[in-house]
């Protein structure tokens, strides 16, 4: 494992390089990854940037004033990746190339050899701004905006558990070299589109109290987009909505595994998910449940397939959207059409069904739990069946 200070020494020797982030990328992942292109340019470096996902608008000015500029990398590293996994495409373009990681998760996954990895920084940006004054970089005030951005962004405008006093003088210097707090807090925690305020309304339209006012129920239907323009990530943290109201008790909050699952299955109307006591034991125990009748054959045409565990980093880095990444992996990798079978159990997690509509998908979750019921039952009475 390499210090900073080891990590500038390697990075000093390097020319043509090339920053990598995760996809679906988060303020913290594009402030390190922008921030340290424009250190290693204010050094003379040639130095380019990649990822797998466009660019949020709530994040382009991160990049303003930065040119593109082709040519052939003959250094790679990655910022803010716990996982070669959460690269998306940049794995099979890079992969074979990349030679440091930069990362602060504590469950980073390693998948190079030369890597700094610092659970202790409440942001990857946080290590890119100690390294680059390591490296003796004067950033100016875009370099500082950007790693400011990343250091606000993990830790919710620095409220989270993760602040340390470390973090603190490391956003303070930032300031000091001309960060625009003001301006990016504003622009990242306080600005919204029109479209997405919207699409808000839309949801919180549907919100529905049950069990005394003890349960808050919203749907999010694809359709909300379609209305009102408003794209996924300016609807971060929507699902959260009735967790904010009084009385109401926390509930799972699996909004961005449904919106994987429609992105990836487009004839889905509804998707529940449940922990339903027998198909969650086949998901623990890590087996499809298997087709041993017609009662199992008039609603799934084949097993009900089982996924893979989710790695640590998956879980970290965004565990409801990876469960739905991980859902469609697996259909797609085994040749299953979603409509013939509409379920799924999650490995050590639980089922999903889904259907044309909400309905629908309550249905087969029912359906679901009386066949896994079934199936055991049948291998209790005769384990070679």
């Amino acid at each position: 494992m390499l210090t900073c200070k080891e990590t500038a020494a390697l990075i000093r020797g390097w020319d043509d390089i090339l920053v990598i982030c995760h996809e679906n990328p988060d303020g913290d992942a594009l402030g390190s990854m922008f921030g340290l292109v424009r250190g290693l340019r204010a050094l003379g470096k040639r130095a380019g940037w990649y990822c797998a996902s466009l660019v949020p608008k709530k994040f382009t000015y991160l990049a303003e004033g930065l040119e593109e500029t082709e040519f052939a990398p003959a250094h790679i590293l990655t910022v803010d990746v716990a996982d070669s996994k959460l690269l998306g495409d940049a794995w099979e373009k890079f992969g074979s190339g990349i030679e440091l990681a930069i990362d602060h998760h504590g469950i980073h996954r390693p998948f190079v050899d030369a890597r700094w990895v610092d659970p202790e920084s409440a942001a990857t940006a946080e290590m890119v701004w100690l390294l680059l004054g390591e490296l003796g970089v004067k950033a100016d005030g875009l370099t500082a905006g950007c790693l400011y951005t990343g250091m606000a962004t993990d830790t919710g405008c620095f409220r989270y558990r993760n602040v340390t006093p470390k973090t603190l003088r490391a956003a303070a210097e930032a300031l000091e070299a001309g960060a625009g707090a003001g301006d990016i807090n504003q622009r990242v925690f306080e600005t919204r589109t029109r479209a997405s305020l919207e699409a808000e309304k839309l949801i919180t339209d549907t919100l529905e109290f049950h069990c005394g006012g003890k349960l808050a129920i919203i749907q999010l239907p694809l359709s909300v987009f379609k209305k009102t323009g408003a794209e996924e990530s300016e609807l971060d943290g929507v699902e959260s909505l009735p967790r904010q109201v009084e009385g109401v008790l926390n509930p799972s909050a699996d909004a961005r595994t449904h919106l994987a699952l429609y992105r990836a299955f487009p004839t889905l109307g509804g998707v529940v998910h449940t922990h339903s006591p027998h198909a969650v034991a086949w998901a623990q125990a890590g087996r499809d449940i298997p087709a041993y009748g017609t009662t199992h054959a008039d609603y799934f045409y084949g097993p009900v397939p089982c996924t893979r565990d989710l790695t640590a980093a998956e879980i970290d880095e965004d565990y409801e959207a990876h469960t739905g990444n991980v859902i469609a992996e697996t259909f797609r990798e085994r040749g299953i059409d979603p409509d013939h079978v509409p379920a799924v159990i999650c490995r050590s997690h639980g089922p999903f069904t889904w259907g044309k509509d909400a309905a629908q998908a309550v249905y087969h979750a029912v359906v679901l739990e009386e066949v896994a019921k079934m199936a055991l039952l049948t291998e209790q009475i005769d384990p070679r069946a």
